[in-house]
């Protein structure tokens, strides 16, 4: 069942280190956040309750941000990329961020939960690559890239999937092949390129 904004609420802490995720209200203050995102900002998870983007080592982005998250509640699904500067990495950093509403439990909109993926520079070039729609996934591909591209490692979705890491490795081939990436972080760009990201309504960390 999808999270709902009470539910990041009452649960601030996103259990996932390999994964950037911010939860916003509609007045784009932090409601819940991972360990990931915690250590590009620079501060702990729970530090992080309450600030926005204006308290950010990326405060010079944040009426970009704010701009993506307005555009978000009113139905725009677009990824965006963002030139960072972190505390924690290199000076210069770029960010891919997707964005989807979230809901609260009457359904109404409440606010945005953010995926943040780390990409290189050849990353972003390969994102200006123009790739077409992929529609011809199996159930059990789709399972695994959902996975993958909301962060979660391959020994964790080998348990998840009840699968062994042969039968792993074998979709891994053929997802690849579908989305003619070279490696899994350009499966997971790609991925998200196409909308699958957006398609996932009951996974999260």
């Amino acid at each position: 069942m999808m999270k709902t904004y009470e539910d990041f609420l009452h649960n601030p802490i996103i259990n996932t280190a390999h994964s950037s995720i911010v939860v916003k209200d509609h007045s784009y203050g932090i409601i819940a956040a991972s360990y990931g995102y915690a250590r590009h900002a620079g501060v702990s998870v729970k530090a992080l309750i309450g600030l926005t983007d204006k308290e950010m080592p990326w405060r010079n982005l944040e009426k970009n941000i704010t701009n993506h998250d307005l555009a978000t509640l009113c139905g725009d699904n677009s990824i965006k990329l963002h030139l960072f500067r972190c505390p924690t990495s290199t000076p210069v950093q770029y960010f891919m961020s997707h964005k989807t509403i979230l809901l609260d439990r009457n359904g109404d909109k409440a606010g945005t939960y953010t995926h943040v993926i780390p990409i290189s520079e050849r990353d972003l070039k390969l994102t200006h690559l123009k790739h077409s729609y992929v529609d011809n996934l199996s159930k059990k591909e789709y399972e695994i890239i959902c996975l993958l591209v909301v962060g979660y490692k391959r020994s964790e979705i080998l348990i998840r999937c009840s699968i062994s890491i042969s039968t792993y490795d074998f979709h891994i081939k053929n997802l690849k092949k579908k989305f003619h990436a070279a490696t899994t972080h350009e499966l997971m760009i790609f991925a998200i390129q196409e909308g699958i990201y957006s398609s996932i309504p009951d996974i999260y960390p």
